[in-house]
């Protein structure tokens, strides 16, 4: 199969720089939307959400955006995010950011065609050899022009792309999926106990401390770092009631000061204290039992509450949006302390009704964990067409 260089095949676009004084957060005439790296998802463009406006002065008529341009992420602090792409599949008046480029594609080549290489393993690895940078890792424009991509016939092509879009669209309807499981648990809390802030059900309500709940601290200095022992949760492992193991640390147990109470116990839940994420929870799981809370706040249920049903309320609009932002704008950078979390207004429902609804998300969860094996089995086969199709082997 013969290979030509994108800028053959194609070009790479600038995308537009401006001063942040010139920028503004909704839509004025005179100005074009802009969008970044953060636009970019695995799904697609997200064309709604986040979005830069900027004086369309500033912008040339090769910056705007065409139907069927792929935009990349061309600069990035994490190299996950460098080279990220997506393409726009439908009619959208704006452009990009500096830190993105538009590849957009003509002359011989199917533009699906090439949007889907630039998802492939070759265009990665060579990302992957092309980061510079120190901070800020980064795409060169002109090495981007000089890569080269297979070519094979237009009908080829087009077959290859037919193969994929099907491909595609069993991995769209996969993630849909997902996404209908993730909002399962707030739906069924609706359900079962009603709006937080109208009680329209008619719940006790106090706040959490009066309830019995015992919010305590983790450690303040964590203990010397090692690659084996005990899991210590932090900041960083807390999303949005799971835990993640992404930058996951351990620590020895005898490190431990005794008398900080830092062993997490299951139905726990961790409140991040402070930073970016602050007042984002996570439950503690059986898996998690006796891990090492770090920086922050530890909520222990107490006998009035299940640690489901209060992790689900803890993360409800009216805590997250309200209350805890509410907490956090009262000090120099986001914070929350203990006493505060205590504070948290919260309703109590009958307690078997409580444990009625964690059976229930649990076996969600169930049913979730066995999406998440079938998607990684549809990731890999997509994968592996990718790999095939442009080896000329599909």
């Amino acid at each position: 199969m013969k290979s030509r260089k994108i800028s053959e095949v194609g070009e790479v676009v600038r995308g537009v720089t401006f001063d942040k004084s010139e920028s503004i957060d909704s839509a004025l005439d005179g100005y074009i939307p802009i969008l970044r790296a953060g636009n970019i998802t695995e799904s697609g463009l997200k064309l709604e959400n986040d979005i830069m406006w900027v004086p369309q002065s500033r912008i040339s008529d090769n910056q705007m955006l065409k139907q069927n341009d792929v935009v990349i992420c061309m600069a990035s602090g994490s190299a996950k995010v460098l080279g990220k792409n997506a393409q726009l599949k439908q009619t959208w008046k704006g452009s990009v950011g500096a830190f993105c480029a538009i590849v957009r594609f003509s002359n011989g080549i199917n533009s699906q065609f090439g949007a889907y290489w630039l998802k492939s393993s070759e265009f990665i690895h060579w990302r992957d050899s092309q980061e510079k940078g120190a901070n800020i890792q980064n795409l060169r424009k002109s090495s981007l022009e000089e890569l080269e991509i297979p070519i094979p016939s237009l009908p080829e092509q087009e077959r290859i792309v037919r193969l994929l879009d099907e491909a595609e669209s069993l991995r769209a309807t996969r993630e849909r999926a997902n996404v209908r499981m993730e909002q399962f648990a707030p739906a069924l809390f609706h359900e079962m106990f009603g709006d937080p802030v109208r009680n329209e059900k008619k719940w006790d309500k106090k706040v959490l401390m009066e309830f019995g709940a015992v919010v305590r601290y983790g450690l303040g200095q964590p203990p010397t770092i090692s690659e084996e022992g005990i899991p210590m949760l932090r900041a960083t492992n807390i999303k949005h009631g799971k835990i993640s193991t992404d930058g996951l640390i351990y620590v020895h147990r005898e490190d431990v000061p005794s008398g900080r109470n830092a062993f997490l116990e299951a139905d726990e839940i961790l409140v991040v204290r402070s930073g970016a994420y602050t007042g984002d929870i996570a439950r503690v799981g059986e898996e998690w039992k006796g891990a090492v809370a770090g920086y922050d706040l530890v909520v222990n249920p107490g006998d009035m509450f299940n640690g489901e049903f209060l992790a689900s309320y803890l993360l409800t609009n009216f805590v997250q949006k309200e209350y805890f932002s509410s907490m956090k704008q009262r000090a120099a950078q986001p914070h929350i302390n203990a006493q505060q979390v205590g504070n948290t207004p919260v309703f109590c429902p009958p307690l078997a009704l409580q444990r009625e609804f964690a059976a229930r998300v649990e076996e969600a969860r169930g049913v979730q964990s066995a999406q998440g094996k079938s998607a990684g089995r549809v990731e890999a086969l997509y994968q592996s067409m990718l790999a095939r199709a442009f080896a000329g082997e599909l």
